[in-house]
């Protein structure tokens, strides 16, 4: 693995040393990496002349994710998805029984040359696990751990998998981890895709094939760690299932089979005697600050039934989806 190992800082570092400087560049076994972090040593990505910095980026072999709440080692080691593509983890300094802190390795399908992109998988890590948000810059350095307990998974990350965490890593979602502009489109639809046979987790905990289940279902989001369920499943006037996420505002549609997409801001009313009609296209409604919403919203109280759905309980899960049935 393509990595670069700084034997100057110890732990976090107890040594004081300079924290950007001699960070050799090496290639190393899994073997041999799980020493050099047991011995305490510190490693991050490789960089010209060996100095740490986004801007000196070579490559990378490696993404890495903290773990300092959220997660068991236990539940770490029965992990579906580290199983079958971590490499290995370890504990981190201020472990203790009571409270695990740990990390996650994933050796890489090839190396990555391109800074913006391992930010972008690093990124997309962090939301797909409850881990640390702090390691996904490009001169990320992660610290070692004298005589750690590690488990070696042995396993490298699938390509289908980095693809997906780059794509989850670029999107713009509105979980703690991003800022989201005011006058950015909600309830937009996601560049993630869903594989044909996703499972995905009920409310009971229980995994079901998404083809399998009823639309308006609350689910937990497969695309970021949902402690307690904020998506449901929803199907397009086509018969095309997908599913809704009210953290990430994210509608998400199988590969080669999405709704035809729209302008979410355009929309023609018609108003008569003989009909009633609603050309509105999107997923969700925002009353926003400008003459035209409001004109629309306004409409839609004076011609339209707005039923909400039973899982929607806030104000913002109101806004995120709306029912309209003709009055």
């Amino acid at each position: 693995m393509k990595l670069s190992i700084n034997k100057n800082i110890i732990n976090k570092n107890e040594t004081k040393a300079h924290q950007s400087k001699d960070f050799e560049a090496l290639d190393l076994t899994v073997d041999q990496f799980v020493a050099n972090i047991n011995a305490g040593y510190a490693f991050s990505y490789q960089f010209e002349s060996n100095y740490r910095k986004a801007e000196n980026f070579i490559c990378s072999d490696i993404i890495a994710a903290d773990f300092d709440d959220g997660m068991t080692i236990e539940e770490a080691l029965n992990n579906e998805f580290f199983i079958d593509n971590a490499s290995f983890l370890y504990t981190t300094t201020s472990h203790t029984s009571e409270h695990n802190r740990f990390r996650v390795i994933f050796q890489l399908p090839h190396t990555v040359t391109d800074k913006d992109l391992i930010r972008s998988a690093q990124t997309g890590l962090t939301r797909k696990f409850p881990a640390d948000v702090a390691s996904v810059d490009a001169a990320r350095q992660f610290y070692g751990s004298k005589n750690n307990t590690s488990h070696v998974f042995g396993k490298v990350l699938a390509e289908k998998n980095l693809d997906e965490l780059i794509k989850l890593g670029k999107e713009k979602l509105k979980l703690s981890d991003s800022s989201i502009n005011n006058n950015s489109v909600a309830g937009s639809r996601s560049e993630l895709v869903l594989d044909k046979d996703i499972q995905v987790k009920n409310v009971n905990g229980d995994f079901c094939r998404l083809l399998d289940m009823e639309p308006a279902k609350p689910i937990y989001c497969p695309y970021h760690h949902d402690k307690k369920p904020s998506a449901f499943i929803t199907l397009s006037k086509q018969g095309v299932m997908g599913i809704h996420c009210a953290s990430c505002e994210q509608t998400f549609w199988p590969k080669d089979n999405a709704p035809k997409q729209y302008n979410f801001f355009e929309f023609d009313l018609t108003n008569s005697s003989n009909s009633k009609k609603l050309y509105c296209f999107g997923l969700k409604i925002m009353p926003r600050n400008n003459t035209i919403s409001l004109n629309l919203m306004n409409w839609l109280n004076q011609n339209m039934t707005i039923s909400v759905h039973p899982s929607l309980k806030t104000n913002q899960d109101i806004q995120n989806m709306m029912t309209l049935t003709h009055a």
